[in-house]
């Protein structure tokens, strides 16, 4: 979530708690406002159904003060006006539901409903109670109960302890939630309407708090992607102006650092404290896969081996991680992880080795060369000497005379391979010339029964043809040779990143591990008549052209030849 939207959301949540808490506040003082009203209404109807009852028994007393209770029992329960009189009190009260009469045992003597008579005085919860109760209990009982509330007032006289008469009178919640419900929708739309313009406030205040630390953003994001700040037209404050030109010096860091991570072999990521990639290069999606940044670690492909030692936060050198060796550093507010391939630089090694072997060779074999071609020249032009002053022994001397032009041959050769070739370089497009290359092969792929495959797209290099050609038609026909009973023979070509990659795969018998490593040596074959010269010219010529080769055999399951050449410049 951006900054803009966690400040908003802040606001607008203050801002509706803020309102919340005074609608809440608003509708309960009117709750109480209205439980006052209804309560002195209920106490003043209590009082005039006292008067009413006082008036009707009109001061007869008998000789005990028993026999006066008795009698004023029964009169207050024979009376037929003071019915009327108590309904005529309760309807003078918009919430009031029942006034009712009770002895001292809790019998009705007289009600304003008349099904109430006779019967025992239900006990209610006290409307003063619910007066003082908490706010959330007071609202609950009034917005959601159905239970009604009472007051009641007793009437005795000073030579009894006990009350002789108890007035009830009952208030329904229902009737004050009809009376409450109008006015509280009223608070509720007024809240509203403050909050809508507690919302528009706080968008205009946070659009103008924001506005240059979402320009700081931009410049953060910017030196993130590696891009370049574009030239500004407006004036920006002097503290913005100076904050962004130490961005720009961060970025011109940043970028020079992130083009340095992009030409190593190994690859770097660094974490920051939150465990969050913020950082890698082309390395990185090279031999890890897909990796991005901004993903915490347990989002990516081998988060969960590392989880254990970012937990522990203890450096560690060399772990196993998918095939790869990792070193793990923690540094303040962040963690560095370099992710190398063994095999790849043991494979780097051996190139180089290989490379270096090849080169002392040629420098070698071109010295020696030179100092057997004249000799050899020599020998020929006298065993034709010899043919023709010893004819008897024409025979023996064609022997020597087929072994001295082998002889030639070779060092012929030698001299090629150790003469310096310059790149005669043009766009070439890969994918056309393996097609041309397989068409050229066909009819000895159909003799021999080996399925032909290929595969890919359109990807431009600068090569020299001829050499290239040459090189791949060596890869393709030991590729058909090492399939003697049919096969199958794939190949392809694709873009991977800035390299042309060019695969060649058959079905063959493959090629022993303890001879893996030999193949492009000068002279080494596997095969009965092989040269051992055409692997090693693919090797130079490979080289030549700044890419790499690699091969990966398994017995009796075949071998794969991977070619790396750079992609044409031009449509990198």
């Amino acid at each position: 979530m951006s900054l803009r939207l966690r400040l908003l959301s802040i606001i607008i949540g203050v801002a509706a708690g803020i309102s919340l808490l005074f609608t809440l506040l608003m509708i309960d003082d009117l709750a109480i406002t209205w439980l006052d009203g209804s309560s002195e209404l209920a106490r003043s109807a209590a009082q005039q159904a006292k008067a009413s009852l006082l008036a009707r028994l009109g001061g007869k007393n008998a000789e005990t003060m028993a026999d006066t209770e008795q009698l004023w029992v029964k009169l207050a329960e024979q009376d037929a006006v003071l019915p009327e009189l108590l309904e005529k009190e309760m309807a003078r009260s918009q919430t009031i539901i029942e006034i009712s009469i009770a002895d001292a045992a809790g019998r009705v003597l007289s009600s304003s409903d008349p099904m109430r008579k006779q019967r025992a005085l239900n006990s209610k919860p006290s409307l003063e109670a619910l007066r003082q109760a908490n706010a959330f209990a007071r609202l609950t009982a009034l917005l959601t109960g159905s239970s009604d509330f009472e007051v009641r007032l007793p009437i005795g006289v000073p030579q009894l302890q006990r009350p002789v008469f108890v007035i009830q009178v009952l208030v329904s919640p229902a009737l004050l939630r009809d009376l409450l419900v109008p006015r509280i929708r009223s608070i509720a739309l007024i809240s509203c309407a403050i909050l809508g313009v507690a919302i528009l406030l706080s968008i205009w205040l946070s659009n103008i708090m924001l506005r240059n630390i979402t320009r700081l953003g931009e410049e953060i994001d910017r030196i993130a992607s590696g891009d370049a700040p574009p030239p500004r037209t407006d004036v920006p404050s002097r503290e913005f102006a100076l904050v962004q030109s130490k961005l720009n010096i961060l970025g011109q860091q940043f970028r020079g650092f992130q083009s340095v991570l992009e030409k190593l072999e190994d690859a770097v990521l660094i974490f920051d404290a939150s465990r969050r990639l913020v950082l890698c290069g082309n390395p990185a999606k090279r031999l890890l896969g897909a990796v991005e940044t901004g993903r915490k670690l347990e989002e990516l492909s081998f988060g969960a081996a590392l989880a254990e030692v970012f937990q522990r936060k203890t450096a560690v050198q060399n772990m196993p991680l998918q095939n790869l060796l990792a070193d793990v550093e923690f540094f303040p507010g962040g963690t560095i992880v370099r992710v190398r391939d063994p095999e790849g630089r043991k494979q780097l090694e051996s190139e180089l080795d290989l490379s270096n072997r090849l080169a002392a060779v040629q420098r070698l074999t071109g010295g020696v060369a030179h100092e057997i071609k004249n000799p050899l020249n020599s020998i020929t032009l006298l065993l034709e000497v010899l043919k023709m002053k010893t004819p008897e022994t024409v025979e023996e001397l064609d022997v020597i005379s087929e072994e001295v032009r082998r002889l030639d041959r070779v060092v012929r050769t030698f001299l090629e391979f150790s003469r310096p070739v310059e790149l005669n370089r043009q766009p070439l497009d890969a994918f056309e010339l393996l097609r041309d290359i397989l068409k050229f092969l066909q009819p000895d792929a159909e003799r021999r029964k080996i399925q032909v495959s290929l595969t890919g797209e359109a990807a431009m290099i600068s090569a020299d043809k001829d050499l290239l050609r040459q090189a791949l038609l060596n890869i393709v026909m030991n590729a058909m040779e090492a399939m003697p009973g049919g096969g199958e023979l794939r190949v392809s070509a694709a873009r991977e990143g800035n390299d042309c990659v060019l695969r060649i795969q058959d079905s063959g018998t493959g090629i022993p591990p303890e001879k893996l490593g030999k193949i492009f040596q000068l002279y080494y074959t596997t095969k009965e008549h092989g040269s051992g010269i055409g692997l090693a010219q693919t090797f130079r010529a490979v080289q030549l052209h700044g890419g790499k080769i690699q091969v990966d055999s398994k017995k009796d399951l075949g071998t794969v030849f991977t070619i790396h050449i750079p992609i044409l410049e031009s449509v990198a």
